[in-house]
C-alpha cells in the first residue's frame, strides 16, 4: 500500500490492515497492533516529512498470527543511532511529556522492530505477535 505522508491518511492504513489481518487476529489483538502502527507512522510523518510532501510504502506479511510490516519512505534520513535509542527505550516517560514517548509505545506493541536506511530510503520492519 502507498499512502501520502499525511496524518489524515493513517486511518486508511489501519483500515487496510484490519481487512488484511481479520482472518488471523481477533479484535483485541488488532487494537495493540493498531496502536503501534499509528505511533510508528505518525513518527515517520512528523520526523521524515516535517514540511515535505511524499509517500510511505507499506507491506504486510502474515505468517500464522505473526504480522510483519515493512515501511519505507524517501523523507529526511533517520537520525544516526535510532536503532540503539529504540533498543534502549522504556516506558518510564512522564505522562505529560511532550516528546520521547513514541519509541517506548512502539516497543510495547511490537515483538521486534528494525530501523535502517538502504538505497536512499528509510526502512522499518516491525513484527507483531499477539500475546
Amino acid at each position: 500500500m502507498s499512502l501520502p505522508a499525511r496524518l489524515d491518511e493513517v486511518e486508511r492504513l489501519t483500515g487496510w490492515l484490519r481487512t488484511i489481518t481479520a482472518s488471523v487476529l481477533q479484535e483485541e489483538d488488532f487494537i495493540l497492533l493498531e496502536i503501534g502502527v499509528v505511533e510508528l507512522v505518525n513518527n515517520i510523518i512528523e520526523h521524515a516529512f516535517e514540511n515535505l510532501s511524499g509517500s510511505i510504502e507499506v507491506g504486510c506479511v502474515l505468517d500464522g498470527k505473526r504480522v510483519t510490516l515493512h515501511f519505507s519512505d524517501a523523507g529526511l534520513a533517520m537520525p544516526d543511532g535510532i536503532q540503539e535509542r529504540y533498543d534502549n527505550a522504556t516506558d518510564d516517560v512522564a505522562l505529560d511529556a511532550t516528546s520521547g514517548r513514541g519509541l517506548g509505545i512502539i516497543k510495547r506493541c511490537f515483538e521486534q522492530v528494525q530501523f535502517y536506511r538502504a538505497d536512499g530510503l528509510n526502512r522499518i520492519s516491525a513484527t507483531y505477535v499477539p500475546g
